[in-house]
């Protein structure tokens, strides 16, 4: 089976007219692009459905983290498949860095894409935290793989762990794996071309930071 068809994408999306067409295009190359429509109000849905390879609308809850639960609970269901790679839809991440991660991942069940720089500094509090207590120096990086045969052969589990109602910022995978199954590679981000879709104010940050306890107890 060529890699191609061993990887999948998974991009949470919210009104990312601007950005969603150019990043499709570019990840589409390397894999099955799957697209989750978070209730976006723009021409995003009409735009996933032309280049992605498939679009799951959410229903009911909204927001970042019930998307990527609500993406990856679809896809250990139902798409074949051997890893699953998390971006963004604002063209933040960057297509070269897909072979890194997917050497890593051989040996591995999750591998984290890390940051040079964050963009609040609540990351910075829990990135530093999450480095001292688990060696995992950007737990809020939206730049993931995930070996697919590690979540389907722990199904029953997973998917109770991916509970939609309690958000985690995307970090519920301290939930999921033992330290020793995490490993990471640095990345490099493109700047965004528009401001974050959840702001940078203090009540986001201090959000952030409840998230993360949420996600490590």
């Amino acid at each position: 089976m060529k890699l191609k068809n061993k990887i999948i994408f998974l991009i949470p999306a919210k009104n990312e007219e601007r950005n969603i067409k150019n990043v499709l295009i570019k990840f589409k190359k390397y894999g099955k692009v799957i697209v989750v429509n978070d209730h976006s109000i723009d021409n995003t849905l009409k735009i996933a459905k032309q280049f992605s390879h498939k679009v799951l609308n959410m229903k009911g809850l909204s927001g970042y983290d019930a998307a990527l639960k609500f993406g990856l609970r679809h896809i250990i269901n139902n798409i074949p498949g051997n890893y699953v790679i998390t971006i963004d839809a604002d063209g933040e991440h960057s297509h070269i860095f897909v072979s890194k991660l997917i050497n890593k991942i051989k040996n591995k069940s999750l591998v984290i894409g890390n940051r040079l720089k964050y963009n609040r500094w609540s990351e910075y509090f829990c990135g530093f935290l999450s480095l001292f207590f688990f060696s995992i120096k950007d737990p809020l990086s939206g730049m993931k793989c995930y070996n697919l045969n590690y979540l389907r052969k722990n199904k029953k589990r997973v998917l109770e762990k991916l509970n939609p109602k309690i958000d985690q910022c995307g970090m519920f995978f301290f939930k999921i794996y033992n330290l020793k199954e995490i490993t990471n590679v640095n990345i490099k981000t493109n700047n965004s071309n528009k401001p974050s879709s959840i702001g940078s104010g203090i009540l986001i940050n201090l959000k952030i930071i409840k998230f993360f306890f949420n996600a490590i107890f």
